[in-house]
């Protein structure tokens, strides 16, 4: 009787689904708390991988384990030796040969896992302390020399100057909004060839400077998201607004791709812009947003 009751016991299965790999297994009701199908998936696992990280946390090794570590990899070669990273990134390995590939959705996730994220100052010096001393290799300054050369050509083709760097893009938005507006401002691309305007007295380079409409334009690319840059802007902002008090000063930004607009628009826009005292989204029709309400 005791034999039939255990058969029966053991004969009901439950399904349970690998916290893991995902994979759906039978157990006995005795193991319905089981989490993983398998030791590999234990020996795997987040969990255990954290637990693993927890107990080694502030462990240090001796010189004499790592000599013993050492010697142990003595004349193993390793996967990636003599292999160059792809020119291309999507959809191919991260190395020719490495088993993991990089998708555009992998980049997005390693990209949003980063944003706002500040590396430690243990961190910090570790990074310093990697790059001092270090020399580029005469490959690297090769390709830094001819990178270097590239670019100033590009710039002289376009006209352009060649010290302070400056934006392509901006200039050639500059160059509808004086056509659009029947004006001439000075920028790197301008028609004078003058190259941006100089504030000689504050040491600063405007990109865009309007002596008849009284109006200097500021275009910001994406590094001007970051908090230290908005910081300096700011600064800088305030040191030009007081050289020039007769002026409007606009600040654009790249990211909202801004249309051409009419000289009105952008006065309207450099106006609300000051009395909010912050940065406000431009899509180059000022009058339409300020019916809106979106430039208050």
């Amino acid at each position: 009787m005791l034999k039939s009751m255990l058969n029966g016991w053991w004969s009901i299965m439950l399904e349970i689904v690998c916290q893991r790999c995902g994979k759906k297994k039978m157990v006995p009701p005795s193991r319905i708390s089981q989490k993983y199908c398998s030791k590999y998936c234990v020996n795997n696992s987040k969990e255990r991988n954290n637990i693993i990280s927890e107990s080694r946390k502030g462990h240090k090794v001796t010189n004499k384990t790592r000599q013993k570590i050492s010697n142990t990899l003595k004349g193993n070669v390793p996967w990636n030796k003599g292999k160059k990273f792809p020119g291309k990134v999507w959809g191919k390995p991260f190395l020719k040969g490495h088993p993991r590939e990089r998708t555009i959705e992998h980049s997005i996730k390693i990209s949003k896992a980063l944003t706002g994220k500040k590396a430690s100052q243990e961190t910090i010096q570790k990074l310093i302390k990697s790059h001092t001393d270090k020399k580029a290799s005469q490959e690297t300054r090769r390709k830094m020399r001819i990178a270097k050369i590239n670019h100033l050509e590009k710039c002289v083709c376009h006209g352009g100057q060649l010290s302070p760097g400056y934006n392509h893009e901006a200039c050639e938005w500059f160059k509808q909004f004086d056509i659009i507006n029947n004006t001439l401002g000075q920028h790197a691309e301008s028609e004078n060839k003058e190259g941006e305007y100089h504030i000689k007295s504050l040491g600063y380079f405007v990109d865009y400077i309007n002596h008849e409409e009284k109006i200097i334009i500021e275009w910001d690319e994406k590094h001007h998201n970051n908090e230290k840059q908005k910081a300096s802007d700011i600064t800088r902002q305030k040191e030009i607004m007081r050289a020039f008090p007769d002026y409007l000063f606009a600040r654009l930004k790249q990211d909202d791709n801004p249309d051409v607009c009419t000289v009105i628009d952008i006065k309207i826009f450099a106006h609300a812009q000051k009395q909010s005292g912050k940065k406000i989204r431009f899509n180059g029709k000022a009058s339409e947003q300020l019916v809106m309400g979106l430039l208050m």
